[in-house]
């Protein structure tokens, strides 16, 4: 499910065409972007991740905000979830930091992490892509050009979309801190 539609992209940079069978590309697009640089999908989903301990004693998720674990088990045998505590926004621990999870074991746990609402900020940066993309459409977006009285003109364009991006920093996956 999108957690940003066509509909919004029109209302946001009031353009209504008949016909772009586009913008719904656009609107893919943006969330790509925004879920590659974030390392997650914002969206509340289930989520397996299956890998061995490091014999540490949190244990990393590939998703937040962890809303639920529904199951755990260590070497495919299952394990009471009430034994894991959500530490932070990706990680677990093992009876409340007093267990380690060994590197000779396997963890298969199941869970629910994401945004049950994606913050308005992560919804007006994937628009303000979504937007950039169909500006972009007709090949002149953020160009400019110089006239040079000898040498004639240079033409530049600066399409670049880090500069939206870096407004997520608070949400991407590592950056450490609490939302």
């Amino acid at each position: 499910m999108a957690y940003i539609t066509v509909e919004e992209l029109e209302d946001y940079v009031k353009k209504y065409p008949e016909e772009n069978s586009l913008l719904e590309h656009y609107v893919s697009a943006a969330e790509e972007m925004v879920e590659n640089y974030l390392g997650y999908s914002p969206e509340l989903k289930e989520y397996r991740t299956v890998c061995y301990g490091d014999d540490g004693r949190l244990f990393c998720l590939e998703a937040f905000p962890l809303v639920e674990l529904k199951e755990a088990r260590i070497n495919e045998n299952p394990v009471d979830s009430s034994l894991f505590r959500i530490k932070k926004r990706n990680y677990l621990e093992l009876n409340y930091g007093k267990g380690v999870f060994y590197s000779g074991s396997l963890y298969s746990l199941t869970y629910t992490a994401g945004f049950e609402k994606v913050p308005s900020k992560i919804k007006t940066v994937a628009l303000q892509l979504a937007s950039l993309i169909w500006e972009s459409e007709g090949g002149n977006l953020a160009v400019s050009s110089t006239t040079y009285s000898d040498s004639g003109s240079r033409v530049f364009n600066n399409f670049k979309a880090d500069r939206f991006l870096e407004e997520l920093e608070p949400y991407k996956k590592g950056s450490g801190e609490d939302f």
